[in-house]
């Protein structure tokens, strides 16, 4: 559902701006997490996702948004919800009980998602016209096996790691990787509002992270 919803909110939003807009589902994990997972956060990691939030919240800058644009809207509208969908799976993958190692279920995972997303773009757009290039079955094998089922796979071993508050916060981080990419492949514009939120994640990053407060003690 990420995958695919993204992917249609990409017709209509700028890349930098998806980015950012994806990766709002830290915000949906921590009351999910605490609601489904009963897990507590430190008051640390709650001040630093609440400072990352702003700092994506000035990134995103809601005000100067045209939402007299149904296209705008309607992409925007798509990428939030892959957002829940994206914190959804991220509670689910905490709290489920794992037989088999991910690494095992990656290939299944991917021919299934294959299977479904190629029927819905059949129904969608129609049969594909595809022109076979090299540079084709580079950029579709960048993106089926490191961009789609690696990082899956890295995905799912970190969650099952860490505390899905832990695993959200750290997310944060693309958004500033996603956004400096464009600006560098794409030319999209660098103002001072995406600066000054790009320094909100990172403080909110290193406020959660690190361990400023001494451990506890039996």
């Amino acid at each position: 559902a990420f995958a695919v919803l993204t992917s249609i909110g990409l017709l209509y939003v700028p890349a930098g701006r998806s980015v950012v807009l994806a990766y709002t589902a830290s915000m949906w994990v921590v009351p999910g997490a605490h609601w489904f997972l009963g897990e507590k956060a430190s008051a640390a990691r709650l001040a630093g996702l609440a400072i990352g939030i702003a700092g994506l919240i000035v990134i995103f800058n809601p005000w100067s948004f045209d939402w007299h644009d149904p296209h705008a809207v309607l992409g925007n509208g798509l990428i939030a919800l892959a957002a829940i969908c994206w914190a959804a799976n991220i509670v689910y993958i905490r709290g489920h009980r794992w037989i088999t190692p991910p690494f095992e279920l990656t290939f299944w995972q991917a021919l299934l998602a294959s299977v479904l997303v190629g029927l819905m773009a059949v129904l969608w757009d129609g049969a594909p016209q595809i022109r076979w290039s090299r540079e084709f079955a580079l950029f579709g094998g960048f993106a089926g096996v490191i961009g789609t089922a690696l990082a899956y796979w890295a995905m799912v071993t970190v969650n099952r790691a860490l505390p899905a508050t832990a695993t959200s916060l750290g997310l944060l981080a693309v958004p500033v990787t996603g956004l400096t990419v464009s600006k560098l492949l794409l030319a999209e514009a660098l103002d001072p509002a995406l600066l000054a939120g790009t320094a909100l994640i990172l403080s909110g990053i290193a406020l959660g992270s690190w361990p400023w407060w001494p451990p506890r003690t039996a």
